[in-house]
């Protein structure tokens, strides 16, 4: 299960902590740690983690909106990070929003502008794990 934190997540190898204080939920007794990702706080950091994507998705976004340090998206509030790609697209057409826009950017980002996020780190690695086994 791929889902946002929506916030700071203390212990990433241990998601159904953060996830029960969050948003009290409880881990199923068949799933293991290693079954839930927790993507980043939410979505966009991933979408303005990929610049390049966003160029070509949306031929007229402003770049000087758009943060390139990878370091710094991860601690931006989702509120911020939204407000973020809502003022670099607000003269596209359509501008950026959540749900059908947010689906089709997320299907287009390219995994290895990802690599520089350390909460995808975990993700790749419990995959390859997986699928190598």
């Amino acid at each position: 299960m791929l889902i946002d934190s929506e916030g700071e997540v203390s212990d990433s190898s241990k998601p159904w902590i953060h996830l029960r204080q969050q948003d009290n939920w409880v881990q199923p007794s068949h799933v293991e740690n290693d079954q839930v990702f927790l993507m980043t706080r939410c979505m966009e950091a991933w979408l303005l983690a990929d610049v390049q994507t966003l160029k070509e998705h949306y031929s007229r976004i402003g770049q000087k909106n758009l943060s390139s340090d990878p370091d710094h998206l991860e601690t931006i509030s989702p509120k911020e990070l939204l407000k973020t790609l809502l003022k670099a697209t607000e003269k596209c057409s359509p501008p950026y929003s959540k749900g059908e826009q947010s689906f089709l950017l997320l299907a287009k980002i390219n995994p290895i502008a990802l690599k520089q996020l350390g909460s995808y780190d975990r993700m790749e690695r419990i995959l390859k794990n997986r699928l190598i086994s």
